[in-house]
């Protein structure tokens, strides 16, 4: 996997409100990491230890270099947490405010969702 195409920025144009309970959510991948299946992992803010919802996010854009995925959620309580979890072939990868890695402690999410 390609990691210096991975990109995901928190309240930037990949993480915005379009209303008062609906946000979109955006993740890139290299061109060449189509393949790869992403995930968002996500929950309430101080539940999101033990409790979370995951959603498969697909391809919406893309362009010479990246490919975009895109997803929106309806949310009831916007104080909320996430990561994203992606998939390629048999391994498992986090990405997390940590970077990529091959696990991650949700017991500890509090601290770098």
């Amino acid at each position: 996997m390609n990691e210096a195409g991975i990109l995901h920025i928190p309240d930037s144009r990949y993480c915005f409100a379009i209303n008062e309970n609906e946000l979109v959510i955006r993740f890139r991948l290299a061109k060449e990491d189509r393949d790869v299946k992403v995930f968002l992992l996500y929950g309430m803010k101080y539940d999101y230890q033990t409790k979370r919802k995951e959603k498969e996010i697909f391809i919406c854009y893309e362009d010479k270099l990246f490919v975009y995925f895109e997803v929106k959620l309806h949310l009831d309580d916007t104080r909320f947490a996430y990561i994203f979890r992606l998939e390629k072939e048999n391994e498992l990868y986090y990405f997390s405010e940590d970077g990529v890695t091959q696990d991650y402690d949700f017991s500890n999410a509090f601290y770098n969702f």
